[in-house]
């Protein structure tokens, strides 16, 4: 039995992993959640290439034909070095996120709102700017919002998280974007509140774009599963409250410690 490989820091990359459940309903699937190292955007490059590979390493004891690298950080940072060690297609999460953003601006400016390492890394900006150097690009580092999301179980973070937005939403608006980019798959659980808040902002989620991308690698490759997929859901770190949030993207998700 082979496994799309699938790794995040945190319960972001279950935005992914529900994707791909949708789209392609017979792949058998193994996440892992990186929460004990979790957020990676405030990490040095070193410590993000890794986790990273320590990540693949664990997805690797089971038999995968495919990993996604569910994390723009990790993404931004260590794709070039997974790609060179595992022998299977690597998917990152920003090639396709970006194709998708050019096709969606009209005017011609791109917010982004990622972690404080993918905004310092410049993935995004160079590659809109190789695909079309037209492109202006105004980026919003966002240290806590990961963070946030993983913990908006009380009232309290729920209004840090609305203030969190607008801080690092309203100075792209003022830029006019007429599309925002969500640079990392955390901020795909807040898309529609994000839509409610700024309804005139086109929304492109890293989460959404990458399972299209998936799927033309896995038939390009003859990869395409025929059977009834499995899914096996672990995490660095457990912990009650961590499933808890988890069950409210995927519900009665069950996860093991590695």
């Amino acid at each position: 039995m082979k496994y799309i490989g699938v790794y995040d820091s945190g319960i972001g990359g279950l935005t992914v992993v529900k994707a791909i459940h949708k789209s392609l309903k017979n792949e058998n699937i193994v996440f892992l959640a990186d929460s004990k190292n979790m957020p990676y955007g405030c990490k040095s490059n070193n410590q993000i290439i890794e986790y990273s590979l320590n990540n693949m390493k664990i997805l690797s004891e089971y038999d995968l034909k495919a990993a996604v690298i569910a994390c723009n950080t990790s993404d931004s940072i260590a794709k070039n070095k997974i790609t060179k060690k595992y022998n299977i297609p690597i998917i990152g999460v920003i090639d396709s996120t970006v194709k998708k953003a050019i096709k969606t601006t009209k005017n011609k400016k791109i917010g982004l709102i990622a972690t404080s390492a993918t905004c310092k890394s410049k993935a995004y900006e160079e590659l809109i700017n190789k695909y079309d150097n037209k492109i202006k690009v105004f980026t919003s580092p966002c240290p806590d919002l990961a963070s946030l999301i993983e913990s908006q179980n009380n009232k309290q973070n729920k209004q840090l998280l609305t203030q969190s937005l607008i801080k690092y939403i309203k100075p792209l608006v003022d830029k006019k974007i007429d599309t925002l980019i969500l640079g990392c798959t955390h901020y795909h659980l807040l898309k529609n509140k994000i839509k409610k808040m700024y309804p005139d902002l086109m929304i492109v989620s890293s989460s959404a774009c990458v399972v299209s991308q998936l799927k033309k690698t896995l038939k390009d490759n003859n990869l395409l599963s025929k059977s009834h997929g499995r899914n096996i859901y672990l995490t660095t770190k457990y912990s009650k409250v961590f499933n808890d949030n988890a069950s409210k993207i995927i519900p009665n998700i069950k996860f093991k410690e590695k």
